[in-house]
Protein backbone atom coordinates (compact mmCIF):
# COMPACT_ATOMS: atom_id res chain seq x y z
CA UNK A 1 0.00 0.00 0.00
CA UNK A 2 2.51 2.19 1.04
CA UNK A 3 4.31 1.80 -2.75
CA UNK A 4 1.55 2.14 -4.13
CA UNK A 5 1.41 5.80 -2.51
CA UNK A 6 4.32 6.43 -3.59
CA UNK A 7 4.13 6.02 -7.05
CA UNK A 8 0.81 7.74 -7.24
CA UNK A 9 2.67 10.91 -5.30
CA UNK A 10 5.71 10.58 -7.43
CA UNK A 11 3.52 10.47 -10.84
CA UNK A 12 1.26 13.71 -9.47
CA UNK A 13 4.43 15.54 -9.06
CA UNK A 14 6.80 14.55 -12.16
CA UNK A 15 5.01 17.51 -14.92
CA UNK A 16 5.70 20.18 -12.28
CA UNK A 17 9.30 18.49 -11.26
CA UNK A 18 9.66 18.34 -15.37
CA UNK A 19 8.77 21.89 -15.69
CA UNK A 20 11.27 23.01 -13.15
CA UNK A 21 13.74 21.19 -15.00
CA UNK A 22 12.78 22.46 -18.29
CA UNK A 23 13.06 25.70 -17.02
CA UNK A 24 16.16 25.92 -15.30
CA UNK A 25 18.11 24.54 -18.34
CA UNK A 26 16.42 27.51 -20.19
CA UNK A 27 18.30 29.69 -17.54
CA UNK A 28 21.36 27.76 -18.76
CA UNK A 29 21.21 28.08 -22.18
CA UNK A 30 20.00 31.74 -22.30
CA UNK A 31 23.19 32.46 -20.08
CA UNK A 32 25.67 30.21 -22.08
CA UNK A 33 24.40 32.17 -25.18
CA UNK A 34 24.79 35.56 -23.67
CA UNK A 35 28.23 34.54 -22.21
CA UNK A 36 29.48 33.38 -25.63
CA UNK A 37 29.80 29.76 -24.39
CA UNK A 38 27.53 28.51 -27.57
CA UNK A 39 28.68 25.30 -27.81
CA UNK A 40 27.13 24.45 -23.79
CA UNK A 41 24.17 26.40 -24.44
CA UNK A 42 23.10 24.39 -27.68
CA UNK A 43 23.48 21.19 -25.24
CA UNK A 44 21.23 22.56 -22.85
CA UNK A 45 18.53 24.11 -25.48
CA UNK A 46 18.75 20.35 -26.64
CA UNK A 47 18.05 18.91 -23.12
CA UNK A 48 15.37 21.31 -22.53
CA UNK A 49 13.23 20.20 -25.93
CA UNK A 50 14.50 16.53 -24.82
CA UNK A 51 12.62 16.90 -21.30
CA UNK A 52 9.39 19.09 -23.30
CA UNK A 53 8.65 15.82 -25.63
CA UNK A 54 8.54 14.11 -22.10
CA UNK A 55 6.10 16.59 -20.62
CA UNK A 56 4.23 16.53 -23.75
CA UNK A 57 3.69 13.05 -23.60
CA UNK A 58 3.07 12.56 -20.37
CA UNK A 59 1.10 15.56 -19.17
CA UNK A 60 -2.76 15.10 -18.00
CA UNK A 61 -3.71 18.90 -19.08
CA UNK A 62 -2.23 21.00 -22.18
CA UNK A 63 -1.80 24.03 -19.74
CA UNK A 64 1.46 22.22 -17.79
CA UNK A 65 2.65 21.76 -21.71
CA UNK A 66 2.11 25.39 -22.48
CA UNK A 67 3.61 26.88 -19.09
CA UNK A 68 6.91 25.14 -19.32
CA UNK A 69 7.14 26.04 -22.93
CA UNK A 70 6.09 30.08 -21.93
CA UNK A 71 8.60 30.38 -19.27
CA UNK A 72 11.26 28.97 -21.21
CA UNK A 73 11.41 31.07 -24.11
CA UNK A 74 10.66 34.00 -21.66
CA UNK A 75 13.61 33.56 -20.15
CA UNK A 76 15.48 32.57 -23.19
CA UNK A 77 14.21 35.94 -24.41
CA UNK A 78 14.97 38.20 -21.36
CA UNK A 79 18.32 36.61 -20.44
CA UNK A 80 19.91 35.33 -24.00
CA UNK A 81 18.27 37.65 -26.26
CA UNK A 82 16.07 37.49 -29.59
CA UNK A 83 18.25 34.68 -31.13
CA UNK A 84 18.24 32.58 -27.83
CA UNK A 85 14.50 32.97 -28.02
CA UNK A 86 14.00 32.28 -31.56
CA UNK A 87 16.35 28.79 -31.26
CA UNK A 88 14.33 27.90 -28.17
CA UNK A 89 11.50 27.97 -30.61
CA UNK A 90 13.28 25.61 -33.28
CA UNK A 91 13.86 23.60 -30.51
CA UNK A 92 10.54 23.28 -28.89
CA UNK A 93 9.23 22.56 -32.51
CA UNK A 94 11.35 19.97 -33.20
CA UNK A 95 10.65 18.34 -29.87
CA UNK A 96 6.56 18.67 -31.07
CA UNK A 97 7.17 17.12 -33.77
CA UNK A 98 9.46 13.60 -32.64
CA UNK A 99 6.83 13.89 -30.14
CA UNK A 100 4.18 12.81 -32.45
CA UNK A 101 6.62 10.47 -34.13
CA UNK A 102 7.03 8.36 -31.15
CA UNK A 103 3.43 8.42 -30.59
CA UNK A 104 3.37 6.75 -34.07
CA UNK A 105 6.26 4.45 -33.29
CA UNK A 106 8.41 5.42 -35.91
CA UNK A 107 12.25 4.04 -36.30
CA UNK A 108 14.75 6.07 -34.93
CA UNK A 109 16.37 6.55 -37.85
CA UNK A 110 13.07 8.69 -39.14
CA UNK A 111 13.09 10.37 -36.25
CA UNK A 112 17.17 11.27 -36.72
CA UNK A 113 16.27 12.69 -40.54
CA UNK A 114 13.12 14.67 -39.56
CA UNK A 115 15.21 16.32 -36.12
CA UNK A 116 17.91 17.04 -38.32
CA UNK A 117 15.25 18.91 -40.88
CA UNK A 118 13.56 21.11 -38.78
CA UNK A 119 16.78 21.91 -36.55
CA UNK A 120 19.25 22.52 -39.57
CA UNK A 121 16.36 24.23 -41.05
CA UNK A 122 15.18 26.31 -38.22
CA UNK A 123 18.95 27.43 -37.55
CA UNK A 124 19.71 28.27 -40.88
CA UNK A 125 16.37 30.79 -40.95
CA UNK A 126 17.10 32.14 -38.02
CA UNK A 127 20.87 32.72 -39.71
CA UNK A 128 19.75 34.07 -42.99
CA UNK A 129 17.35 36.38 -40.58
CA UNK A 130 19.65 38.37 -38.94
CA UNK A 131 22.13 38.38 -41.93
CA UNK A 132 19.09 40.07 -43.92
CA UNK A 133 17.74 42.70 -41.15
CA UNK A 134 21.62 44.10 -41.11
CA UNK A 135 21.89 44.65 -44.51
CA UNK A 136 23.17 41.72 -45.94
CA UNK A 137 22.04 40.03 -49.10
CA UNK A 138 20.03 37.01 -49.78
CA UNK A 139 20.41 36.65 -53.48
CA UNK A 140 22.38 33.61 -54.11
CA UNK A 141 24.72 34.86 -56.10
CA UNK A 142 25.54 37.48 -53.72
CA UNK A 143 25.89 34.78 -50.65
CA UNK A 144 28.10 32.51 -53.19
CA UNK A 145 30.55 35.39 -53.38
CA UNK A 146 30.23 36.29 -49.92
CA UNK A 147 31.19 32.88 -49.18
CA UNK A 148 34.43 32.99 -51.32
CA UNK A 149 35.30 36.23 -49.67
CA UNK A 150 35.37 34.73 -46.02
CA UNK A 151 37.74 32.21 -47.43
CA UNK A 152 40.20 35.05 -49.29
CA UNK A 153 40.37 37.28 -45.53
CA UNK A 154 40.99 33.55 -43.85
CA UNK A 155 43.81 32.57 -46.56
CA UNK A 156 45.33 36.02 -45.78
CA UNK A 157 45.38 35.85 -42.65
CA UNK A 158 46.50 32.56 -42.41
CA UNK A 159 49.74 33.46 -45.05
CA UNK A 160 50.92 36.14 -42.85
CA UNK A 161 50.88 33.49 -39.71
CA UNK A 162 52.89 31.18 -42.12
CA UNK A 163 55.58 33.99 -43.10
CA UNK A 164 55.98 34.82 -39.00
CA UNK A 165 56.17 30.64 -38.42
CA UNK A 166 59.33 30.77 -41.54
CA UNK A 167 60.77 33.67 -40.15
CA UNK A 168 60.97 32.37 -36.78
CA UNK A 169 62.71 29.00 -38.16
CA UNK A 170 66.52 28.88 -36.06
CA UNK A 171 69.28 28.80 -37.82
CA UNK A 172 69.96 24.75 -36.45
CA UNK A 173 66.48 23.72 -37.62
CA UNK A 174 67.56 25.47 -41.57
CA UNK A 175 70.78 23.34 -41.10
CA UNK A 176 69.29 20.27 -41.15
CA UNK A 177 66.98 21.13 -43.81
CA UNK A 178 69.74 22.25 -45.70
CA UNK A 179 71.56 19.04 -45.47
CA UNK A 180 68.54 17.35 -47.62
CA UNK A 181 68.35 20.41 -50.04
CA UNK A 182 65.55 22.37 -47.87
CA UNK A 183 66.03 26.21 -48.13
CA UNK A 184 63.91 28.36 -46.22
CA UNK A 185 62.14 29.34 -49.42
CA UNK A 186 60.57 25.89 -50.01
CA UNK A 187 59.44 25.13 -46.96
CA UNK A 188 57.60 28.11 -46.95
CA UNK A 189 56.02 27.27 -50.41
CA UNK A 190 54.95 24.11 -49.46
CA UNK A 191 53.22 25.50 -46.33
CA UNK A 192 51.75 28.25 -48.66
CA UNK A 193 50.65 25.40 -51.09
CA UNK A 194 49.43 22.66 -48.36
CA UNK A 195 47.31 25.95 -46.90
CA UNK A 196 45.58 27.00 -50.49
CA UNK A 197 44.93 23.10 -50.36
CA UNK A 198 43.21 22.75 -46.85
CA UNK A 199 40.64 25.73 -47.73
CA UNK A 200 39.93 24.63 -51.15
CA UNK A 201 38.84 21.52 -50.26
CA UNK A 202 37.20 23.17 -46.57
CA UNK A 203 35.11 25.84 -48.55
CA UNK A 204 33.96 22.92 -51.50
CA UNK A 205 32.93 19.97 -48.32
CA UNK A 206 31.47 22.59 -46.07
CA UNK A 207 28.11 21.91 -46.97
CA UNK A 208 28.77 18.44 -46.21
CA UNK A 209 30.27 19.24 -43.02
CA UNK A 210 27.47 21.22 -41.73
CA UNK A 211 24.84 18.37 -42.86
CA UNK A 212 27.04 15.79 -40.61
CA UNK A 213 27.35 18.41 -37.34
CA UNK A 214 22.73 18.71 -37.75
CA UNK A 215 22.74 15.35 -37.66
CA UNK A 216 24.61 15.07 -34.60
CA UNK A 217 22.66 17.79 -32.59
CA UNK A 218 19.41 15.59 -33.98
CA UNK A 219 20.76 12.63 -32.37
CA UNK A 220 21.89 14.99 -29.27
CA UNK A 221 18.14 15.75 -28.89
CA UNK A 222 16.51 12.20 -29.22
CA UNK A 223 19.54 10.78 -26.55
CA UNK A 224 18.21 13.97 -24.82
CA UNK A 225 14.64 12.48 -24.85
CA UNK A 226 15.90 9.30 -23.99
CA UNK A 227 17.50 10.20 -20.99
CA UNK A 228 15.09 12.16 -19.61
CA UNK A 229 12.63 9.35 -20.12
CA UNK A 230 14.25 6.96 -18.13
CA UNK A 231 15.16 9.31 -15.34
CA UNK A 232 11.17 10.47 -15.18
CA UNK A 233 10.75 6.28 -15.70
CA UNK A 234 8.26 6.34 -18.00
CA UNK A 235 10.67 3.83 -20.78
CA UNK A 236 7.54 2.99 -22.02
CA UNK A 237 7.03 5.85 -23.92
CA UNK A 238 9.91 4.42 -26.15
CA UNK A 239 8.67 3.07 -29.53
CA UNK A 240 10.95 -0.18 -28.61
CA UNK A 241 12.91 -1.17 -25.75
CA UNK A 242 15.86 -0.94 -27.52
CA UNK A 243 15.29 2.00 -29.61
CA UNK A 244 18.48 2.07 -31.91
CA UNK A 245 19.30 3.43 -35.05
CA UNK A 246 18.81 1.06 -38.01
CA UNK A 247 19.70 2.03 -41.51
CA UNK A 248 17.85 0.62 -44.56
CA UNK A 249 20.21 -1.73 -46.52
CA UNK A 250 20.39 0.73 -49.17
CA UNK A 251 21.73 3.48 -47.02
CA UNK A 252 24.60 0.83 -46.22
CA UNK A 253 25.10 -0.19 -49.66
CA UNK A 254 25.41 3.55 -50.82
CA UNK A 255 27.86 4.35 -47.58
CA UNK A 256 30.14 1.42 -49.22
CA UNK A 257 30.42 2.21 -52.50
CA UNK A 258 31.29 5.59 -51.64
CA UNK A 259 33.37 5.20 -49.09
CA UNK A 260 35.43 2.74 -51.41
CA UNK A 261 35.03 5.22 -54.29
CA UNK A 262 36.97 7.62 -52.27
CA UNK A 263 39.11 5.84 -50.39
CA UNK A 264 40.14 4.41 -54.55
CA UNK A 265 40.12 8.32 -55.87
CA UNK A 266 42.23 9.73 -53.56
CA UNK A 267 44.66 8.25 -54.98
CA UNK A 268 44.18 8.72 -58.07
CA UNK A 269 42.08 12.23 -58.62
CA UNK A 270 43.02 15.15 -56.89
CA UNK A 271 40.69 16.39 -53.77
CA UNK A 272 39.41 19.40 -55.47
CA UNK A 273 38.14 18.07 -58.16
CA UNK A 274 34.32 17.93 -58.33
CA UNK A 275 34.27 14.29 -58.31
CA UNK A 276 36.07 13.77 -55.52
CA UNK A 277 34.08 17.01 -54.02
CA UNK A 278 30.79 15.05 -54.36
CA UNK A 279 31.75 11.45 -53.20
CA UNK A 280 33.42 13.55 -50.01
CA UNK A 281 30.18 15.46 -49.18
CA UNK A 282 28.05 11.90 -49.91
CA UNK A 283 30.27 10.69 -47.34
CA UNK A 284 30.04 13.33 -44.69
CA UNK A 285 26.34 13.58 -45.10
CA UNK A 286 25.60 9.47 -44.88
CA UNK A 287 28.53 9.20 -41.91
CA UNK A 288 26.57 10.41 -38.86
CA UNK A 289 24.15 6.92 -38.88
CA UNK A 290 26.98 4.70 -40.21
CA UNK A 291 29.27 5.98 -37.40
CA UNK A 292 26.92 5.54 -34.27
CA UNK A 293 25.99 2.32 -35.54
CA UNK A 294 29.50 1.59 -35.30
CA UNK A 295 30.23 2.46 -31.53
CA UNK A 296 26.33 0.43 -30.54
CA UNK A 297 28.19 -2.53 -32.01
CA UNK A 298 31.90 -1.78 -30.86
CA UNK A 299 30.34 -1.91 -27.48
CA UNK A 300 28.37 -4.85 -28.35
CA UNK A 301 31.28 -6.37 -28.86
CA UNK A 302 32.91 -5.74 -25.83
CA UNK A 303 30.37 -7.68 -23.80
CA UNK A 304 30.30 -10.31 -25.54
CA UNK A 305 32.69 -12.83 -24.37
CA UNK A 306 33.80 -14.37 -28.17
CA UNK A 307 34.24 -10.62 -29.45
CA UNK A 308 35.64 -9.48 -26.21
CA UNK A 309 39.94 -9.84 -26.90
CA UNK A 310 40.17 -9.07 -30.32
CA UNK A 311 37.86 -5.96 -30.07
CA UNK A 312 39.59 -5.18 -26.76
CA UNK A 313 43.04 -5.43 -28.56
CA UNK A 314 41.90 -3.11 -30.95
CA UNK A 315 40.43 -0.36 -28.89
CA UNK A 316 44.16 -0.45 -27.11
CA UNK A 317 45.75 -0.17 -29.82
CA UNK A 318 44.19 2.80 -31.09
CA UNK A 319 44.51 4.25 -27.59
CA UNK A 320 48.09 3.87 -28.09
CA UNK A 321 47.71 5.45 -31.85
CA UNK A 322 46.22 8.74 -29.90
CA UNK A 323 49.42 9.58 -28.43
CA UNK A 324 51.48 9.13 -31.81
CA UNK A 325 49.74 9.63 -34.41
CA UNK A 326 46.27 11.03 -32.96
CA UNK A 327 45.19 12.15 -36.72
CA UNK A 328 46.45 9.03 -38.41
CA UNK A 329 44.46 6.98 -35.33
CA UNK A 330 41.22 9.51 -35.70
CA UNK A 331 41.03 9.09 -39.18
CA UNK A 332 41.48 4.95 -39.53
CA UNK A 333 39.08 4.64 -36.35
CA UNK A 334 36.20 6.53 -37.90
CA UNK A 335 36.09 4.62 -41.28
CA UNK A 336 36.78 1.05 -39.16
CA UNK A 337 33.43 1.99 -37.07
CA UNK A 338 31.82 3.62 -39.89
CA UNK A 339 32.21 0.22 -41.90
CA UNK A 340 31.81 -1.93 -39.12
CA UNK A 341 27.84 0.06 -38.59
CA UNK A 342 27.60 -0.50 -42.20
CA UNK A 343 28.48 -4.12 -42.86
CA UNK A 344 26.57 -5.14 -39.37
CA UNK A 345 23.49 -3.80 -40.60
CA UNK A 346 23.55 -4.68 -44.11
CA UNK A 347 24.25 -8.53 -42.14
CA UNK A 348 20.71 -7.41 -40.11
CA UNK A 349 18.69 -6.94 -43.03
CA UNK A 350 20.57 -9.90 -44.24
CA UNK A 351 18.78 -12.43 -41.99
CA UNK A 352 15.77 -10.45 -41.19
CA UNK A 353 14.96 -11.19 -45.47
CA UNK A 354 15.85 -14.90 -44.93
CA UNK A 355 13.82 -15.32 -41.87
CA UNK A 356 10.48 -13.45 -43.75
CA UNK A 357 11.31 -15.99 -46.87
CA UNK A 358 11.24 -19.18 -44.86
CA UNK A 359 8.02 -18.11 -43.18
Amino acid sequence: MDQTQQITYSVKWRPFLLTVAMCALALLAAWSIEKSILLFGLICLLAMGGVFAVIFLTANHPAVMALGASFSVIFLQLLGGFTASLMGVVVLVASLVLSYQVRLRVPKTTALITAALILGGGFLLIAAIFYAVRGGSLAPSDLLEKYHAYFKELAITLSKQIHEDNASIDEKMLALYAQMGVTREMLLEADLDSMEMALDIAQLVLPGALIFMIQFVAYAQISAFRLTACIARVEALLPAPRWGLVPTQISCVVYTVVSVVYMIGSFLASATSGFMVIMANLWLVLLPTMLLCGVRVLLMRLRHPMYRMSTGLIVTIFVFGLFFLPSVALIFATFLLAFLGAQTMFNMHMVAAEKNKKQ
